[in-house]
């Protein structure tokens, strides 16, 4: 407690010597706070008001730390100095003309929300050289859409336009008239006008004109659209496939991929109208193919009137690829050493497959008593294959049928050997699926049609056996010879943010994902099994003498983000999942079993370390094996704020658990029951996030906060002792946690 006590007054003290205005000559003042008032009302500082605004105050982390100000200084001579003017951001010199230029900008922004008569104003208040600017916003009421009417020029295009705009239009009667909806309408009607043939339909021969003068705010709009256009098709499709950028020239090898692969991911086809449509799904489809660095596509008028002929040029890249990789270990004075090589070939069959081989291995002397032990050393080596097609092989199912999808299907083998004091272990597997997405992008699929693993273990000391032995059939179970053939299929969808902006309300640039994933394993050997009435060994069904694994798994994952300001942000996160032995398993093998604790769930506890319920640790080995569960739930709230330079700082609360669906002996207290919200594990934390282009680098401390383990009477809220080495736990992990 004295030590909490005296960093929060070392704190204070740092925070109270430090000032905004320290380095600001004493005849200016800094800009401290901006207010938008519409209509009376204050509102959030994320609208397109918001964005109207010319000049910033200084931001605050949290909304009171002015920290990138603080570290800002203005002496260019000393190094310390210049540093900290790097990280830091110098305040805002409160300029009244820039917020002159801020009322004419709103003005115009609500005048494009069809707020025709709108007002904005401001006021300034100063105290100790800092200013408050408030902008007063009085909307009126808007101009509404009363009346829409049509003017064509072409009368090719006077019905399509009309017929579409009385099902698609983005502008309907009543509503304001907003420019953006206008915009979106103009961008609307010319891809439907280049989707059908019109290749020289522009934007710019579409335009509005609208008429205010009507009482009561009514508008009468007349959509213009200019120009006599003509309507192409598509005479010719030639391929230059061997296109060197370098030179402009073709390189002479233009056979690298096979001619169905060309016709197969083009979607321009001769004959057809020109459809600016079929041209973007070309580019997106030929942009897949791993062989290729370059696509680009060329339409020229033909010597025939409204025909055009088209050209895909396609630049190949190298298709072999070498990698080697070499790390040096070096534990309690045991050297070691790991390799690894990987090679790729980008067009295995002439159709862009993708064939990478991995071969990996590492060695670690071992030092010290190594009586009894298997092996006086660590030795792994593996290899890996994996072959990915840029489409789906599916029987049949037919090439048009294949094209409505971005598909990929990968076929995978693996083997490897690891040789530990303990034991020794065989892992083989295979596996087959697919990915695939609609071409809007919205929904991506996973199937894992094939994961087929064999574990096999040839040898186990006496030593290693007494351990798992004890640790209960959870661990005996993973350490034992078995197959696991499974199925399994996620699905996700989300967003990477959007920007719907309105005058008077906020902008949304929120960012959420949604994650289904169900699971099952053994169905199909155990139905073979009982058809073929194979004998039974300890109550289990064999194939070539190994039990197999028979199990059902759910899992579920939703984020969301909220954007509060451009510098911060509210995360939201809620995980669950539940995990089912049956038939041929009495326990979920240990590797699809869930754990709790670590960077990416409750930051409290280190990873492995918490839970199942109410399990008490006891501090040894068997805990490694004893903490996880059939059940697991995870719910974190995180707030992000942009700290100085490219520092981002985060405040947090995390919650979880895990728990077993059935009482085990050595998993005393971890059995889900009707109390188990009385078992969630909650812990608080701050964070430090280094956010570049390339990889967001993340150090979080978290500190417990209710430990179940502890029992769920008061002696299980930990609070009074946040920093003792007991209830804090340091992660450092790359990306954020969700």
């Amino acid at each position: 407690m004295r030590r909490c006590t005296f960093i929060i007054i070392l704190l204070a003290a740092l925070f109270t010597s430090c000032s905004v205005t320290r380095h600001i000559p004493q005849d200016e003042e800094v800009l401290s706070r901006v207010h938008i008032e519409v209509n009376g009302q204050r509102t959030g500082n994320n609208g397109t008001l918001r964005m109207a605004v010319a000049q910033s105050a200084y931001h605050r982390t949290f909304g009171f730390l002015p920290m990138s100000a603080w570290i800002w200084h203005n002496d260019s001579v000393r190094a310390w100095h210049r540093f900290r003017a790097k990280l830091g951001t110098k305040p805002p010199v409160y300029d009244e003309a820039l917020s002159i230029r801020t009322d004419n900008a709103m003005r115009r922004a609500l005048m494009n929300q069809g707020y025709l008569d709108a007002e904005v104003s401001h006021t300034t208040t100063s105290r100790k050289r800092k200013v408050e600017v408030t902008y007063h916003v009085t909307t009126g009421r808007p101009h509404r859409v009363h009346k829409i009417s049509y003017m064509v020029e072409d009368p090719l295009l006077e019905p399509i336009i009309k017929a579409d705009a009385a099902v698609n239009a983005q502008v309907h009667l009543k509503e304001r008239l907003d420019r953006s909806q206008l915009e979106a309408e103009r961008t609307r009607l010319t891809s439907l006008m280049r989707n059908q043939g019109f290749y020289d339909f522009n934007k710019e021969d579409i335009s509005f004109v609208a008429d205010t003068m009507a009482r009561d705010k009514r508008v009468d709009l007349t959509m213009l659209v200019s120009g006599i256009h003509n309507r192409y098709t598509v005479r010719n499709v030639s391929f230059v496939p061997d296109f060197n950028l370098a030179t402009g020239q073709r390189s002479g090898n233009p056979n690298y991929l096979r001619v169905s692969v060309l016709a197969e991911n083009c979607y321009i086809r001769p004959g057809d109208l020109y459809s600016e449509e079929a041209v973007r799904k070309t580019y997106s489809s030929f942009s897949r193919l791993h062989i290729l660095k370059y696509v680009n596509i060329r339409l020229e008028p033909a010597d025939q009137p409204n025909e055009l002929d088209c050209t895909i040029y396609l630049s190949p890249q190298n298709p072999h690829s070498l990698q080697f990789e070499l790390d040096g270990t070096n534990t309690s004075g045991d050297l070691g050493f790991a390799a690894l090589l990987t090679y790729q070939h980008r067009n295995l069959f002439r159709g862009s497959e993708a064939y990478s081989a991995t071969l990996k291995g590492g060695y670690e002397s071992l030092s010290g008593n190594v009586s009894g032990l298997v092996n006086d050393n660590y030795t792994e080596y593996s290899f890996e294959n994996q072959i990915d097609f840029p489409r789906f092989l599916f029987p049949f199912m037919s090439a048009e049928r294949r094209r409505m999808f971005t598909a990929n299907t990968a076929v995978k083998a693996g083997y490897s050997y690891q040789s530990r004091p303990e034991y020794t272990r065989i892992i083989t597997n295979v596996g087959f699926s697919y990915k695939w997405s609609n071409t809007s992008r919205t929904l991506y699929h996973t199937l894992d049609a094939v994961d087929l693993s064999y574990v096999y273990l040839p040898e186990r000391s006496e030593a290693f056996l007494q351990i798992i032995q004890k640790a209960g059939p959870i661990s005996y179970s993973s350490y034992t010879s078995h197959l696991i053939l499974a199925s399994a299929y996620n699905l996700y969808a989300g967003n990477s943010g959007r920007s719907l902006m309105n005058a008077t309300q906020n902008v949304s640039r929120d960012l959420w994902s949604l994650r289904f994933s169900p699971e099952i394993a053994g169905n199909m050997l155990y139905g073979i099994s009982k058809m073929a009435d194979f004998e039974q060994s300890n109550d289990q069904y064999q194939i070539f003498n190994l039990p197999f694994e028979q199990y059902a798994r759910f899992d579920v994952d939703w984020s969301y983000s909220k954007y509060l300001t451009d510098r911060s942000r509210l995360a939201f996160h809620l995980a669950g999942g539940v995990a089912v032995p049956y038939g041929n398993s009495q326990v979920m093998p240990f590797e699809k079993r869930y754990y709790s604790g670590g960077a990416n769930s409750v930051r409290g506890w280190s990873v492995r370390t918490l839970g199942p319920g109410l399990y008490k640790s006891e501090n040894s080995s068997i805990d490694y094996f004893n903490q996880c569960g059939d059940v697991r739930l995870d719910a974190s709230i995180e707030l992000r704020s942009r700290l100085f330079w490219k520092f981002e700082f985060a405040a947090f609360v995390d919650a979880g658990n895990v728990w077993t669906l059935d009482d085990y002996e050595a998993q005393s207290g971890g059995a889900i029951g009707p109390d188990f919200y009385r078992e969630i594990a909650a812990s608080w934390g701050l964070g430090l996030r280094l956010v570049t282009d390339l990889v967001v680098l993340r150090f979080d401390l978290g500190i417990k906060a209710h430990d179940p383990s502890k029992g769920t009477g008061s002696d299980s809220w930990v609070l009074t002792d946040p920093l003792s080495s007991h209830n804090r736990t340091f992660h450092f992990a790359v990306g954020y946690p969700f």
